[in-house]
């Protein structure tokens, strides 16, 4: 079983890396409250990353800056179509509402280019909604942070799919062998989180468990998707079934679900994140 994860990389050199530990996020909490920053742009620079962790951040910079009163500019630049829209219609329409009540801008569907730490240079990616021929907006920002780009880990000796992803069936099993399995980042599912890859390894666990004569059937891998948003107010529980992987079911609460405020949604380790946050308390 290959759970390797992916490989990650910061899409722009001017940029702060959500989760890179040189890139002195940190200290973006303390520019905000001294009022040193007055214009901040968050990018979702691509499909192939995790982008809830930047819609907090932005959040919450936004509520930061109106609890000290100060001057702040948030503007929102996402490859996607809509915020979110990998929790489905439902998500996408509250975490603009979210959004739209602190202020903040939202650009979709757009790629960026960060020619300088406070400029960013933003084109659709649609040409029908704007032709490449386009001038590209510019906007002036003192600080740009980002998500990482995911990279496939390109094993020799497996099939690589798009990026270096391993390809994987409805089973997590690896096309042309049937003992190699992958589960995680460094499958090609096109959504990485942590929870999906423990969902995975239940189902990878399931039918290693029936190759080796235990009474336990195969079953296919069947995603559901769950995240908790942090807001700088109220938390939003967010969740989705994902089909083909495209949500469906969509879900947003201010109350968390079945299963508790855990952001990961599997068999056999929700227990263990139980058992473990219990013996902390």
């Amino acid at each position: 079983m290959i759970c390797v994860g992916a490989v990650t990389r910061p899409r722009y050199e001017h940029a702060l890396t959500i989760g890179d530990p040189g890139g002195e996020l940190a200290g973006l909490t303390d520019e905000i409250e001294t009022g040193r920053t007055a214009a901040l742009a968050f990018v979702v620079p691509s499909a192939r990353v995790w982008p809830l962790p930047l819609y907090e951040a932005a959040l919450m910079s936004a509520t930061l800056a109106a609890e000290y009163e100060r001057e702040l500019t948030v503007t929102v630049v996402t490859s996607e179509r809509a915020p979110l829209e990998v929790f489905g219609d439902r998500a996408a329409v509250a975490t603009a509402r979210l959004l739209s009540d602190l202020g903040i801008e939202v650009v979709t569907g757009a790629r960026c280019e960060l020619p300088t730490p406070d400029l960013v240079e933003i084109r659709a990616i649609d040409a029908l909604r704007w032709p490449a021929s386009a001038p590209a907006r510019h906007l002036a920002v003192d600080r740009v942070v980002a998500v990482p780009e995911l990279h496939g880990p390109h094993f020799r000796g497996v099939p690589c799919a798009d990026q270096g992803f391993i390809p994987i069936d409805r089973y997590c099993r690896v096309p042309g062998s049937e003992a190699v399995y992958a589960a995680g980042d460094a499958t090609d599912f096109p959504i990485k989180h942590g929870g999906l890859a423990a969902q995975q390894a239940d189902a990878v666990a399931a039918s290693i468990a029936a190759q080796t004569g235990d009474a336990v059937h195969p079953r296919p891998f069947r995603p559901r998707l769950q995240g908790l948003l942090l807001t700088g107010g109220e938390p939003r529980y967010l969740s989705a079934w994902l089909i083909d992987g495209h949500p469906a079911g969509s879900m947003v609460s201010l109350e968390p679900g079945p299963s508790g405020a855990s952001k990961i949604v599997a068999e056999q380790l929700d227990a263990v994140l139980g058992l473990t946050a219990l013996s902390h308390c």
